[in-house]
């Protein structure tokens, strides 16, 4: 059976295609529960967003926002598509990655209730470095737990 280089689903139809990883899982579960970050690295196709889509499907009482980080071209882009995964998506406005753009971007992400923000996908290394490495300290005052994917 060719898969053509896509995620399996989560349940269902490929459920005897998915190669379960039981110490990894129990690892990110227990991340999740615990309100702790995680980061899950692997090549390309071994499986990262299968095993988040089943994460989220298998972890009851938690809202999850699933965020495809390759659509992010800018750390703009990337707060703004965090924004539309939990549902409150900001307003369309010419902002730049200047600092204070960031910093009123994120002051305007939802803080209504926790979530877990899984963030999938092939992440620009400057976009990476400058949301979760410059504005790490705002970042993490945020009420949510973040699992990101990546090579």
């Amino acid at each position: 059976m060719r898969l053509r280089s896509r995620p399996l689903l989560a349940l269902g139809l490929d459920d005897d295609l998915y190669v379960s990883r039981p110490e990894t899982e129990s690892a990110l579960r227990a991340a999740i529960r615990d309100d702790r970050n995680a980061l899950l690295i692997g090549l390309p196709g071994s499986g990262k967003t299968t095993m988040m889509r089943r994460i989220i499907t298998d972890t009851p009482g938690f809202r999850f926002a699933l965020v495809d980080a390759s659509l992010a071209d800018s750390a703009y882009a990337l707060i703004r598509l965090i924004s539309r995964a939990l549902d409150s998506p900001m307003e369309d406005r010419e902002l730049d990655d200047n600092p204070i753009d960031l910093l009123d971007a994120l002051d305007a992400l939802p803080r209504s209730e926790p979530a877990v923000i899984v963030v999938d996908g092939v992440l620009d290394h400057d976009v990476a470095y400058t949301v979760f490495g410059r504005l790490r300290d705002q970042l993490w005052t945020l009420p949510y737990t973040w699992i990101l994917a990546t090579r």
